[in-house]
């Protein structure tokens, strides 16, 4: 390091425009020159590279900034007193969006019913917001499915990212939130993940913490709707909706008991069973 340091200092006294190039390099040949002239000009490369990158980098902040300051004064912004939003403005905006417009008309009546006012600006700032952390989303459609999102919060989404990838390992995280964008907003996900994962272990036969992650990947709205069944003591309590999410090819929880109970004991509790039958 101390070699590099004085080589380059060495280089920055080189290329100082108002003294000639020849001046310092008394006694060495023309190869030696020319090598120390490869690296002024290498050296004043980086150096105008060093700058290009530094104003670039300073362009993008401040782009940012502006954005994030837009898109809080968006939000914060009051509707103006004695009106409201368009409705027919609203509807196209979310047509734009992709939206068929029966989804579009319903995703509007909800907005409305949960009062959520928002404008044209204010809907744009907030899809602008959401797709800089869900880059490939489609982000209108879960709107669709779950107003909440709009008012998420991008830091608690963030940390939501990461506790579904902790959870899911492998798995297409997006594919997720898609069908259940409640889990990019809501607040108790690194509490919720394992209590769900703990209680379900709990009640599946197989007691396999692979198979119910497979389970619940593929109908993540299980990590709220079992907030209703935490006492259960047995599958056999829970709705057939969800029994059914557990069951194997279609059978009934009688097999799913049977089969887990035969794995579990390579088929010795089958052929005891045949015995008495």
């Amino acid at each position: 390091q101390r070699r590099l340091l004085a080589q380059e200092q060495r280089l920055r006294c080189y290329s100082g425009d108002d003294i000639e190039p020849s001046a310092h390099y008394d006694g060495a040949d023309d190869e030696e020159a020319a090598i120390l002239r490869e690296r002024v000009d290498l050296a004043g490369a980086l150096d105008e590279a060093l700058e290009i990158y530094t104003q670039a980098s300073e362009m993008s902040r401040l782009q940012v900034l502006g954005e994030m300051e837009t898109s809080f004064h968006a939000d914060m912004a009051p509707p103006s007193e004695g009106s409201e939003p368009d409705e027919g403005a609203l509807l196209n905006f979310w047509m734009e969006q992709g939206l068929p417009a029966a989804t579009a008309e319903s995703l509007l009546r909800e907005l409305q019913r949960s009062g959520r006012m928002y404008s044209t600006n204010q809907l744009q700032s907030k899809l602008t917001r959401l797709q800089r952390v869900l880059p490939n989303a489609d982000i209108a459609s879960m709107a669709a499915k779950d107003v909440g999102l709009l008012d998420a919060d991008i830091n608690t989404a963030l940390l939501n990212m990461i506790c579904l990838v902790e959870a899911f390992p492998g798995r297409d995280v997006m594919s997720l939130l898609a069908r259940q964008p409640r889990l990019l907003w809501a607040a108790d996900m690194r509490e919720r993940v394992p209590r769900v994962f703990e209680k379900l272990i709990s009640l599946h036969p197989s007691g396999d913490v692979g198979v119910v992650r497979e389970i619940i990947a593929e109908n993540p709205e299980l990590l709220f709707r079992m907030d209703y069944y935490m006492d259960a003591p047995m599958l056999d309590y829970l709705p057939i909706e969800i029994q059914n999410m557990m069951v194997l090819t279609g059978q009934g929880l009688s097999f799913l008991y049977r089969y887990y109970n035969n794995k579990r004991t390579d088929y010795q509790a089958e052929l005891y069973r045949n015995e008495f039958d």
